[in-house]
């Protein structure tokens, strides 16, 4: 008759579960940090990113003309500048916050490599002597970011 083998006590499973646990553990937490650390990254260039185009929304809020200028050539100017300043909005809101799966990240980083009222702004000459760099900080951001999130 075969003999039985003892069934392990309540005790040696949990113990055995904590085990397993703490082996896994160190690898999820360092994931966790890696994916902080890469989304710190991208906050950090994004606020950067944001207070460029804040100063240049603000020289073109406060550029004047010397020359006279007639209505019609007032309301041309005023149109092109609100317009710019639409356009820089435009680029802040789609600088999303928190971009958190691979998808809204990857669909950033092609809004970024793409859209040209982006490369537009990302010029060092823009005439009003504020230096605008957008794409290469953000993209690296995302590089390092995009690896460390989910697919969902």
């Amino acid at each position: 008759m075969p003999t039985k083998t003892p069934s392990k006590t309540l005790v040696e499973r949990k113990l055995s579960f904590l085990q397993e646990i703490s082996s896994i553990t160190p690898t999820v937490a360092a994931g966790v940090s890696q994916q902080a650390t890469a989304m710190a990254g991208w906050h950090s260039a994004r606020t950067a990113a944001i207070a460029q185009l804040n100063a240049l929304g603000k020289a073109i809020m406060q550029m004047k003309l010397s020359i006279p200028m007639n209505e019609n050539q007032k309301a041309s100017f005023n149109k092109r500048r609100d317009g710019a300043i639409i356009q820089l909005r435009a680029i802040r809101a789609n600088l999303t916050e928190n971009p958190d799966t691979r998808q809204r990240a990857a669909a950033l980083q092609r809004y970024l490599q793409t859209d040209s009222v982006v490369q537009d702004a990302d010029t060092e000459r823009n005439g009003f002597g504020i230096k605008i760099e957008l794409r290469k900080p953000l993209l690296h951001a995302l590089e390092l970011l995009i690896p460390t999130l989910s697919n969902e």
